[in-house]
């Protein structure tokens, strides 16, 4: 049987801390499954409003056995990421800023789908797995556009398989404006925001 490297021979996925390195700055550690970190990071720093394209990247590189995630952007990073290095554990995500949250606004979005479509997006994502159908210890995201399942990420950490499809698709110069987010964890709200 030819193993995956995310998994052990007991077919239990790994868990490891891979640290973020932005202008050569420690960031966080993530708590994650080892792979695909480069979009990992990019997605992070995406959700957190660090980075809005993929133009802003000078350098980006990641190594799982050095268990590290190096970006050099084109321009400084924002105070509030200068004073304090984050562990992210997989199982939790970040505090809440209530203040974002009471001024979020509507979502003006036109994508709506019905059950139906719900199920069957459910069933494309999960069918497309590979650690979860190993393992059935990971969590799952899809970017979907209309019917169709355009990227999808694994990880232990919820949040951490919303920043690898995020990261994914903003690699990739995505827009999101027509686009949605499925996954198989609960959406917290620092997910939201």
């Amino acid at each position: 049987v030819k193993r995956n490297s995310t998994c052990d021979k007991t077919n239990i996925c790994k868990e490891k801390p891979i640290n973020l390195t932005v202008n050569e700055k420690d960031i966080t550690t993530f708590m994650c499954t080892p792979r695909n970190l480069e979009a990992l990071g990019v997605g992070y720093l995406y959700n957190q409003n660090i980075i809005e394209r993929p133009e802003e990247l000078i350098y980006l590189g990641a190594c799982k056995r050095l268990e590290a995630i190096n970006i050099q952007l084109n321009k400084k990073l924002p105070k509030q990421k200068l004073n304090l290095k984050e562990v992210l554990a997989s199982s939790c995500g970040k505090s809440i800023n209530r203040e974002k949250i009471k001024n979020l606004g509507k979502n003006n979005s036109n994508l709506s789908v019905n059950i139906k479509q719900l199920k069957e997006l459910a069933y494309e994502m999960f069918n497309s797995t590979v650690i979860y159908k190993k393992t059935g210890g990971v969590h799952c995201t899809a970017i979907i556009e209309k019917d169709e399942l355009l990227y999808l990420e694994e990880d232990v950490g919820r949040h951490n398989a919303v920043d690898k499809v995020i990261g994914k698709a903003v690699l990739k110069n995505e827009h999101f404006k027509d686009k949605m987010i499925f996954t198989s964890g609960r959406i917290s709200s620092d997910m939201i925001l």
